[in-house]
């Protein structure tokens, strides 16, 4: 029964679920980029930026998590893909 529903419903399932990682990630992601750009834009070299976003204190559970459901999302796309090939194929 998941099969078949993964097959008949995959590209909705997909999308769906990176609606749902992005409404999640938002949060976090707001939190850091501002501040993160800030940063990129004033740092005189690398060493300077890194440092200045460890002083930061941002979240960095949360970018774990967005990184995470990203991963994930991608992953189903392409096994949704690869389900649409087959299905396609016959």
């Amino acid at each position: 029964v998941l099969i078949r529903h993964t097959r008949d419903n995959g590209p909705g399932l997909v999308a769906a679920l990176s609606a749902s990682a992005a409404r999640e990630c938002a949060e976090g992601f707001a939190a850091m980029c501002r501040p993160a750009q800030d940063a990129y834009e004033q740092a005189s070299s690398l060493e300077d930026f890194r440092a200045r976003l460890e002083v930061m204190k941002l979240p960095p559970e949360q970018l774990a998590d967005a990184m995470a459901n990203a991963m994930m999302v991608a992953e189903l796309a392409g096994e949704a893909m690869v389900l649409d090939q087959m299905r396609a194929d016959g």
